[in-house]
């Protein structure tokens, strides 16, 4: 009750002037303040302590730390120091000082680590606990000190909280609590997709927002949200929805019949972590025309030196057409004069051979003109004499060659 002096184990509080024949006076002073001050009272001169007000049955369910200050009063700055415990003595017998003990522990922490303590009115008391759920000793530990640790690794993804009740005795009275430890999530899993590379086909006439393919990906860790993101050369060309859907955006742009970008996915933990996947998309109905329309819209600063480039490439194919028809002018026009000369040499032979003044079927018909007359039907069908008309054209050869005047009186023949 309030004004009660404390009984102070094992002497009251007192303070002394170690200057012998001074013996200066003392004074005791709180040497803090805080609530637990201001529920007791502390007698300047003599050092008692007395209760500042009436108890309730929930007030100093834990043990209070004070510390009193005594001071020289002829001098100040000569002062010592006293820690003074105090705890309530209670006939009812051991109470937990939380009805509800909440603990919070990392996924990460190895066996044996410190979890928390259950604080009684009893404190550094031997007691017996017990606790509602027998699983529970499989992970936690409890000694007889109310002090928690872990027995077991904890993991998030199996349980992320445990919830139990714990009982304490001291053989004669007895209390209970309710233990709630959370598990904390650590990110102990990166992403995975569940293919190590997506290769995805593509039509040219594909409309915008057009679906292209489905990238899937997972996280391990519970709780986990993933993010999807695109990079790589051709990436501006696609979008990616939250679910994994990879759609079309503009192809303009697209230099080729295939086009590369990669995925990335990124979790929500702490840190982050992240997984890429490369992927292609396949156009089979590319032309082409996209990429040369591309092309020309990037070069327009080099136009002039592509011009002057294909000017030159033209004129020397002009250069070398105009050779090889000059060269196959030149070789006609040889083929052309040897084939005239054989003929001429052939008609010459021809002419040698068919005489003029004689008609067999291997000469040409007659041409000469005799002085005297023209020949009559009876000349043209005589036999022709062997002295004067040879058999065949070997004779020929054995005429001479260098024609002769035969003379008569009206008739001259050159043979």
């Amino acid at each position: 009750m309030k004004n009660t002096v404390l009984k102070i184990h094992p002497r009251d509080i007192r303070a002394f002037d170690q200057d012998e024949g001074i013996g200066a006076p003392i004074y005791y002073t709180w040497n803090g303040v805080g609530s637990e001050y201001a529920m007791f009272q502390l007698n300047r001169d003599t050092g008692k302590v007395t209760l500042a007000k009436n108890f309730a049955e929930n007030d100093l369910q834990s043990p209070a730390i004070l510390v009193i200050r005594a001071t020289q009063l002829d001098n100040p700055d000569r002062y010592a120091l006293a820690t003074l415990t105090v705890t309530r003595s209670s006939t009812k017998g051991i109470r937990f000082i939380h009805p509800v003990f909440n603990f919070r522990a990392s996924e990460g922490l190895s066996p044996g680590a410190p979890i928390g303590s259950l604080s009684n009115n009893h404190p550094g008391h031997h007691l017996k606990y017990f606790v509602s759920d027998q699983s529970v000793l499989s992970v936690f530990a409890i000694n007889t000190l109310g002090e928690v640790s872990l027995k077991n690794k904890l993991d998030y993804e199996t349980k992320p909280e445990y919830i139990f009740k714990v009982f304490a005795t001291d053989g004669k009275t007895n209390d209970s609590s309710v233990v709630n430890v959370t598990v904390e999530n650590v990110n102990e899993w990166e992403p995975r997709f569940r293919y190590p590379h997506y290769d995805f086909f593509a039509g040219m006439n594909g409309g915008v927002h057009d679906l292209v393919g489905k990238i899937e990906a997972a996280d391990g860790d519970r709780g986990d949200r993933l993010t999807l993101s695109l990079s790589g050369p051709d990436a501006s060309m696609f979008f990616i929805t939250p679910n994994g859907d990879l759609r079309l955006r503009d192809i303009k742009d697209l230099q080729g019949s295939t086009a590369t970008l990669t995925v990335t996915a990124t979790d929500s933990g702490d840190p982050p972590k992240k997984t890429s996947v490369p992927v292609t998309v396949h156009f089979p109905g590319f032309t082409g025309v996209a990429a040369a329309g591309t092309a020309a819209s990037k070069s327009s600063g080099s136009g002039p030196i592509l011009l002057a480039g294909l000017g030159v490439v033209l004129l020397l194919l002009s250069l070398v057409v105009a050779v090889l028809v000059a060269y196959i002018y030149k070789v006609k026009r040889k083929s052309n004069a040897e084939q005239s000369g054989d003929v001429k040499d052939k008609a010459l032979l021809k002419s040698h051979i068919s005489n003029p003044m004689f008609s067999t079927d291997k000469m040409r018909p007659g041409t000469a003109v005799a002085l005297g007359g023209i020949p009559s039907e009876a000349s043209k069908s005589r036999v022709p004499s062997p002295k004067t008309e040879p058999g065949s054209v070997e004779d020929l050869e054995e005429l001479d060659t260098i024609p002769k005047v035969l003379e008569s009186n009206n008739l001259t023949v050159y043979f």
